[in-house]
């Protein structure tokens, strides 16, 4: 059997310029309010959930503990985007895209894996067919409000196993 190949994936700050061919990252805007009083600063349409089919629904999800930052999965959903709110803790969360982001059977590019540290203080948009996991909690835990179509993950989730698969697993390097 062949030898694993482990990837060691540097943990990077989230940024706009690195994260959009992922998804958008959604928090303070740097323009002016649409409504703006001593009270409210107000920002409509900061972005869109795509959706194909019907009509999108919250999640919540709760990472109970926190876990080797070691990744042996991913999953995309090839008919939504899907957008993580931070609600408690922070983590490390994980993407990458396919080849051919086009071709539902192109394979994982490894070249575009990155992982990024999720503060609490931003939210993630992913684009469709972004590949992720579970965000890795560098806190004792970490809550999530999530948002995609209806159903997604009965209808439109997709679950590779990277040793399986790929033969590879991924360790994720948080430097201090």
């Amino acid at each position: 059997m062949e030898k694993l190949k482990v990837i060691e994936l540097k943990v990077n700050q989230l940024d706009k310029k690195t994260f959009t061919p992922y998804g958008e990252i959604l928090g303070p805007q740097k323009v002016k309010p649409y409504l703006e009083n001593d009270d409210i600063d107000f920002y409509p349409g900061i972005s869109n959930i795509e959706l194909t089919k019907q009509n999108g629904t919250f999640f919540w999800l709760d990472v109970k503990r926190s876990r080797q930052f070691i990744c042996e999965n991913l999953e995309r959903h090839l008919n939504c985007s899907e957008a993580f709110i931070p609600f408690s803790g922070s983590s490390i969360f994980v993407v990458a895209l396919s080849e051919n982001m086009k071709d539902p059977k192109s394979p994982v590019d490894f070249n575009s894996l990155k992982a990024f540290f999720l503060d609490g203080s931003r939210a993630v948009n992913l684009k469709i067919g972004t590949w992720h996991w579970i965000p890795f909690p560098t806190s004792e835990k970490a809550s999530f409000i999530g948002i995609f179509e209806n159903d997604t993950h009965k209808t439109n989730l997709e679950i590779i196993d990277l040793k399986k698969n790929y033969n590879v697993s991924v360790k994720l390097i948080l430097e201090k």
